[in-house]
């Protein structure tokens, strides 16, 4: 395609002299450049960096989380992975209005190596991970007609190692950096770029991004540690500095960020308690779950630290898939505003999120019982975490399903009591 466009073997032979080792790292039919970088947040003092290429290629022809007219998330991109609501986030949506009506190209296309600002970085395949904003930005400002950034491109395109007369050859270009690494760590890679972002974050999207790049053992780490006897005094400890050491290697801390986060004693401080209370709720249940009831936020605050200590018992006391499934089913059943025993008979055009799964049941009656009293909820789940160091490991004889019944009994929440008749008579 870098042929077909330049013509010349000449400026193909210049193309190949600056992406040097990089040539593969392309698009097709894209038109390739330079080797740049692009540069991540590190735990340690200098930042990591990912060698890329510039390229240009089609706006319309990259794949964004969003839809760039309607903000309805794409459904060629991989769920979670973006961590800006776009569909539903006004201010986020405005801004790609901005870029789209008041476009500077000089923003958006520049040779800051840095990944929340200057080009998108895109796959091979297309798909952008940090960006996204400034793509479909672009993308809506050429569906209104407007050129303002082919124009721009066409006198700049040599900063990127691209001959500006092949600019001429795509109706919409862009330049992006293409970069290849392994769909398992998209994820954390768009969690990076976006922390030292210019444009924040709500406090509750980064609670998820960071939610995901919690360490897989912070449930045992909570547990040997004590935490579900008392957050507050577990942090407070030097029994946390093990949950301190797993949050720095997954890059949660860095040199940035520790004279906020961490204290003199190199324990957590008020600002990295408060970051990591709304961390842990976010590993337990889906924020956009959490932020459709206050009930369940409440709830949730009171006990995640429970839930994810007993979950480090093993996956048999992990009942975070069944309780994100018993809140799907909470919120229709309070939207329905009919008790349990009514609710579970009116039938649905679809499967519930519950049927079929008896731990998940479970803890939709216990939802039901306590949810709006997050106290008793969280004693329910403290009770539970406690069972769980009984019944957990290689010799388990505790059953997790009767644990849980067994504990909200003990806190005046028996399950049974959920679907009884006589609760449908009062709520009518």
């Amino acid at each position: 395609m870098e042929c077909q466009v330049l013509g010349k073997a000449r400026v193909a032979n210049i193309v190949r002299q600056g992406c040097e080792d990089l040539c593969t790292l392309n698009i097709d039919g894209g038109i390739g450049g330079d080797k740049t970088a692009v540069a991540l947040p590190s735990s340690r003092s200098a930042p990591r960096t990912l060698p890329a290429r510039y390229v240009l290629v089609s706006a319309a022809s990259l794949i964004a989380s969003h839809d760039p007219i309607t903000f309805d998330p794409r459904a060629d991109y991989p769920s979670k992975v973006q961590e800006r609501r776009y569909d539903r986030d006004n201010l986020e949506k405005g801004k790609v209005i901005q870029v789209a009506q008041n476009m500077i190209p000089a923003l958006l296309q520049n040779t800051d190596i840095g990944a929340a600002n200057g080009t998108p970085v895109v796959t091979p395949r297309r798909l952008v991970l940090s960006g996204n904003g400034r793509t479909m930005g672009t993308q809506r400002h050429y569906l209104s007609g407007r050129r303002v950034l082919a124009d721009w491109l066409e006198r700049h395109a040599a900063q990127f190692g691209i001959d500006p007369r092949a600019v001429k050859a795509i109706k919409d270009p862009i330049v992006v950096r293409v970069i290849d690494v392994p769909q398992a760590d998209f994820g954390r890679l768009v969690r990076d770029a976006n922390v030292s972002l210019t444009q924040s974050m709500a406090a509750d999207v980064e609670a998820a991004a960071l939610a995901r790049q919690l360490p897989a053992d912070v449930p045992r780490l909570l547990r040997d540690g004590g935490a579900d006897d008392g957050l507050a005094e577990y942090l407070g400890s030097r029994a946390s500095l093990p949950l301190v050491g797993a949050l720095e290697r997954s890059g949660y801390l860095t040199s940035s960020n520790r004279g906020r986060l961490l204290g003199a004693d190199g324990l957590l401080s008020s600002d990295g308690r408060a970051d990591l209370e709304r961390m842990l709720v976010a590993a337990v249940l889906p924020v956009e779950v959490v932020e459709r009831s206050p009930e369940l936020a409440k709830a949730l605050d009171r006990s995640a630290v429970s839930w994810l200590a007993a979950a480090g018992a093993g996956p048999d006391w992990d009942v975070r898939a069944d309780l994100a499934a018993a809140a799907e089913d909470y919120l229709s059943l309070r939207s329905s505003r009919s008790c349990l025993a009514q609710w579970q008979e009116q039938g649905a055009l679809v499967q519930r999120a519950t049927e079929g799964r008896p731990m998940a049941r479970a803890m939709l009656e216990v939802l039901d019982l306590a949810a709006a009293r997050p106290v008793v909820f969280g004693r329910i789940a403290q009770a539970f975490a406690a069972a769980s160091r009984e019944g957990g490991g290689l010799f388990a004889s505790v059953d997790p399903l009767e644990a849980l019944k067994a504990a909200a009994a003990a806190n005046n929440a028996p399950t049974e009591r959920a679907s009884s008749r006589r609760r449908c008579r009062k709520a009518a």
